[in-house]
């Protein structure tokens, strides 16, 4: 009896939107007063202060006080980063039994646009870190 071999080497994944459930975008919103969450996405997406950070070229308290004063938010450095840690509110129903079923037979990865506070949640806090044996992090790559 032969074992079984896959097709393929590694299973990829994605994090947020995918495995955890990211839920600042109605405060971020109501905070920087943007009436859509389109909006949000595109500022938030071209922000230079949040590709710096993504990509591991600012600590989290620069990123903080940098996001703070873009987005012209009524809160300080330190209060929005608590916030923004909580962002990646909690893992999807089912998403460790899928990951701990699938690390049994298969190579898994992580390949996402990341930073290091929300890895930190997600990784240890979440639990999720555990099944990839590779991870491929933006702030840890320096690509976005």
């Amino acid at each position: 009896m032969t074992a079984y071999e896959p097709p393929f080497d590694v299973i990829l994944f994605d994090i947020g939107g995918v495995l955890v459930e990211l839920s600042g975008v109605p405060q971020m919103r109501e905070w920087a007063q943007i009436a859509s969450d389109d909006e949000l996405w595109r500022r938030w997406l071209t922000s230079p202060s949040v590709r710096q950070f993504e990509t591991g070229l600012a600590t989290a308290d620069e990123f903080a006080a940098a996001i703070c004063r873009e987005f012209a938010l009524p809160l300080d450095g330190a209060a929005f980063l608590a916030a923004f840690a909580a962002w990646p509110s909690r893992v999807f129903p089912g998403a460790h039994d899928l990951l701990a079923a699938l690390a049994a037979r298969h190579r898994l990865a992580a390949f996402s646009n990341n930073n290091s506070v929300h890895w930190e949640r997600i990784s240890r806090d979440m639990g999720l870190g555990e099944y990839f044996s590779a991870t491929f992090l933006s702030h840890e790559i320096g690509l976005i």
